[in-house]
């Protein structure tokens, strides 16, 4: 192992039977470079850890599930639950995740009524931060942006807006975006990547959220822009929007289209001060 394993997160509640970080990798590398994900059993059948793997696999992904997972497991009421973390670091440019293995089965169109309830229940969890992200900062992966990724973190929702801005105009269409939340209003969970296999349900009927590499907190419009461009989940949870919220989620469209039609990505239009933030590509995944 050329480089040093960089630690990203620790949760406490990790199993005592758990291989080390070390081991961990080399588990990973039996099943070839990812990205996949491989299930570790506990040596007496009793338990079960999954590691998620691959150069695309970011720290500020365990973290937000880790903010996730605390939110909502801690709630007796809640109806959805959110794999526990149980370590999270990179090396070679590689991340892994382990984490706790949850449910019995994927979820399959009948189980739309729950997973509805369970997106909402996600959506209504406040934001920790008011820069637009995932928790505790990083890129942005969302499809707004070329290969669903921003090239840099914003640390406001004010730079956001800025750089969408300056790539509308750059193609001479007179809509703009107006984040109301740029006036104190919280960001909204925006889970972008919604599917059904990303969801799981155990034998009593409780549903995980199993995936959040596409998770961030967000302007609301991200939000729409999800749901109207998503696949068949999505697509059953779309939200109507009117007014003024229709006229963004056209700009948003819009900006999309720009982003992912440009060989310069999504540093198209980026203003130049935010340029000079952007790194090597792996580091995005730090």
């Amino acid at each position: 192992m050329a480089e040093s394993i960089v630690l990203a997160l620790e949760n406490d509640s990790i199993p005592a039977w758990l291989p080390s970080p070390e081991n961990l990798v080399l588990e990973c590398l039996k099943h070839g470079g990812g990205p996949s994900n491989i299930t570790i059993h506990q040596p007496d059948g009793s338990g079960a850890a999954v590691v998620k793997w691959g150069r695309g696999v970011g720290m500020s992904e365990a973290r937000t599930q880790d903010f996730l997972a605390k939110q909502v497991n801690e709630d007796n009421n809640s109806v959805v639950r959110v794999p526990v973390v149980y370590l999270a670091f990179r090396l070679n440019n590689v991340g892994y995740i382990a984490m706790q293995h949850v449910g019995d089965r994927d979820c399959t169109r009948d189980d739309f009524p729950k997973i509805a309830l369970a997106v909402k229940h996600l959506q209504r969890i406040p934001s920790p931060t008011s820069a637009p992200g995932p928790v505790n900062g990083g890129p942005i992966m969302h499809c707004l942006f070329s290969c669903s990724l921003s090239s840099v973190s914003y640390s406001s929702v004010e730079l956001l807006e800025e750089h969408i801005n300056a790539l509308l105009a750059s193609r001479r269409w007179p809509w703009r975006v107006d984040f109301a939340e740029k006036a104190g209003i919280p960001l909204s969970l925006c889970i972008d990547d919604l599917h059904w296999g990303n969801f799981r349900i155990d034998s009593s009927g409780l549903i995980y959220s199993i995936d959040h590499a596409r998770t961030n907190f967000l302007p609301l419009a991200f939000r729409h822009l999800s749901l109207a461009e998503g696949e068949e989940l999505a697509m059953m949870l779309e939200e109507p929007v009117k007014g003024a919220e229709s006229l963004q989620l056209w700009a948003m469209r819009l900006a999309s289209g720009a982003f992912n039609m440009t060989t310069s990505g999504s540093s198209k239009a980026l203003p130049d001060f935010l340029r000079e933030l952007e790194g090597v590509y792996y580091s995005l995944f730090d």
